[in-house]
C-alpha cells in the first residue's frame, strides 16, 4: 500500500513541476503581484484575472490560486 501512495506522490510532483515554468510563474507574478504584495487572494479573484491569460487559463483556477498563496506563504516566512 506505501508503494501506491509514493507513486501518486511521485506523479503529483512531475505534473506539478512541468505546470510551473520560468514562463507560467512569470505572467503569474505579473499579473497577481499586488494581490501577492498585499498577501490578499481569494478564488474569484484568481478566476476572474486568469481570463487575460490563456497559459493560466489551462492551467485553472484552482492551481493558480493554490500557488499564489504558497508564494504569499513563502513571503510571510521571510519576513
Amino acid at each position: 500500500m506505501q508503494t501506491r501512495g509514493l507513486a501518486a506522490t511521485t506523479a503529483t510532483a512531475v505534473s506539478k513541476a512541468s505546470v510551473w515554468n520560468e514562463t507560467s510563474l512569470l505572467l503569474l507574478h505579473d499579473l497577481f503581484c499586488s494581490e501577492i504584495a498585499a498577501n490578499s487572494i481569494s478564488i474569484e479573484i484568481g478566476r476572474t484575472k486568469i481570463k487575460e491569460s490563456d497559459l493560466l487559463m489551462s492551467i485553472g483556477s484552482r492551481k493558480v490560486y493554490d500557488r499564489i498563496r504558497s508564494d504569499i506563504h513563502k513571503n510571510n516566512k521571510r519576513v
